[in-house]
């Protein structure tokens, strides 16, 4: 069994380094996919579709990209390939308005094009015998120093998510692969917690050092914003009863 994966985002660059084969190529041209999977293409390997659309606003602004990406690119490559298919999904895919944390099982409703795009595409992704994980807020060091560098800055109080280290989810992804036949068709995998960005910055503020006094807080809702799901988050709790690694923000954190 061999790992492909399109997309060098935070997940892709993660993937790269623990050796996995990047797929290089552009979704939206089937020649291009044709071309990159020529001898890697047995129906015992596993293609992980990382490769999004996944600036909210981006999307909002220009919803026929946000189809072709998300949407046309992921049937293209679902024409092209023969083995396993795992995408990356997301909980925008749900209206973030109910006080708990979202389940599988939920009923999705996205607010934006963004979560509406990725619905698509989890969709047809189902057709066959694929499997949608879904994910909340990933991060990591750059990220997340990236973020701080422009203190004073407001981070929302309202809005929360699972936040879970890119590390710790490909830790999840990585079980996947070895138990595909476990896995339910759609699956969580996210942190055991829920904070709101305010709360998460806060945190890894004291962690990295910075003053903790300029991570300010956003109580109200930005004027003309995309819409967001504002009580975002997602519950593994099928994933760690199945024994995926389940981790909490703090322990991405801790990875800082």
């Amino acid at each position: 069994m061999n790992i492909y994966f399109t997309g060098m985002g935070m997940v892709g660059t993660e993937l790269a380094k623990r050796g996995y084969n990047y797929l290089d190529c552009d979704i939206l041209d089937k020649k291009q996919i044709a071309k990159s999977l020529r001898g890697a293409n047995d129906e015992k390997d596993i293609l992980v579709h990382t490769a999004a659309l996944t600036n909210v606003d981006e999307c909002e602004r220009d919803p026929q990209k946000a189809l072709l990406v998300n949407v046309r690119g992921t049937s293209n490559l679902l024409d092209l390939w023969w083995g396993k298919f795992l995408y990356i999904s997301t909980d925008h895919v749900f209206s973030g308005r109910h006080f708990f944390k979202y389940r599988e099982f939920h009923t999705p409703n996205p607010v934006n094009r963004y979560g509406i795009t990725k619905l698509a595409g989890e969709t047809i992704v189902l057709y066959g015998n694929n499997k949608v994980v879904r994910t909340s807020k990933l991060f990591n060091r750059d990220f997340v120093v990236g973020e701080l560098e422009q203190l004073p800055k407001f981070f929302t109080a309202a809005m929360k998510r699972s936040f879970l280290h890119v590390e710790h989810f490909v830790n999840g992804l990585e079980w996947m692969f070895e138990n595909w036949n476990k896995c339910p068709n759609i699956l969580n995998v996210a942190s055991n917690n829920v904070m709101s960005h305010y709360q998460f910055f806060n945190k890894a503020a004291d962690q990295l050092g910075y003053d903790m006094n300029l991570v300010r807080r956003r109580n109200e809702k930005l004027k003309n914003a995309t819409p967001r799901p504002m009580r975002g988050g997602l519950d593994p709790w099928n994933a760690e009863h199945l024994g995926v690694p389940i981790y909490s923000t703090r322990d991405g954190i801790d990875l800082l």
